[in-house]
C-alpha cells in the first residue's frame, strides 16, 4: 500500500510536468563564447575555408511514395526507403543506421542531414505528438505534426541547423 500511494504521488506529479510542457519556448543554446554555429561552420567549414577538404559533402536518400487502393480489399499506403550508411563526406562511418524514426503508431519520419540535429528534433515532435493524445485522447493528425515541426524549424532558421524533414 505505501508503495502504490508512492506510485500515485509520482504519476500526478509527472502529468504536472506534462501540463506544462508545451508551454515552454523550445531555444537553441549558443556555445558560451557567443559563436553562433552558423557562423562556425560557414568560417571553417563553407566555400570561404581556407580548407578546401572540409567542405561538406551530403548525400542522404530518402523516398516515400504513397499509393492508392487499386482493388476492394486494398487500403492503399505509403512506401517509405532509405540508405542505411551514414558518411562523411567520402568515409563511411557507419554502414547500418537506421534512418526511419517513429513518431507514433502511424507516422514515421526520415532523417537526412546531422544525424544529432534529427534525432533530437525528432524526440521534439515526438513529445509534442505524446502529449497531444493524452490530452485530446485522439491522435494528432500527420498535417498540424507537419505544421508543428515547420514552426520549430522556422523559429530556428538562423542556427545553422542541418536537417532535412
Amino acid at each position: 500500500m505505501y508503495y502504490r500511494d508512492i506510485r500515485v504521488d509520482e504519476c500526478n506529479d509527472d502529468w504536472k510536468k506534462l501540463a506544462n510542457m508545451d508551454d515552454t519556448k523550445q531555444e537553441f543554446i549558443y556555445p558560451p563564447l557567443g559563436i553562433k554555429p552558423k557562423v562556425f561552420v560557414n568560417h571553417h567549414f563553407g566555400p570561404n575555408s581556407k580548407l578546401p577538404m572540409a567542405q561538406f559533402n551530403k548525400g542522404t536518400t530518402t523516398l516515400a511514395f504513397h499509393y492508392k487502393p487499386k482493388t476492394p480489399n486494398d487500403k492503399g499506403g505509403v512506401v517509405i526507403s532509405v540508405d542505411s550508411r551514414a558518411s562523411g563526406g567520402s568515409f563511411i562511418m557507419c554502414k547500418d543506421v537506421n534512418k526511419i524514426l517513429p513518431i507514433n503508431e502511424r507516422m514515421v519520419a526520415t532523417m537526412a542531414g546531422g544525424a544529432a540535429d534529427c534525432q533530437y528534433w525528432i524526440s521534439v515532435v515526438t513529445r509534442y505528438c505524446n502529449l497531444f493524445e493524452l490530452r485530446e485522447g485522439r491522435p494528432i493528425t500527420v498535417s498540424a505534426t507537419s505544421k508543428y515541426l515547420a514552426n520549430i524549424m522556422y523559429s530556428n532558421k538562423n542556427n545553422g541547423l542541418n536537417l532535412f524533414f
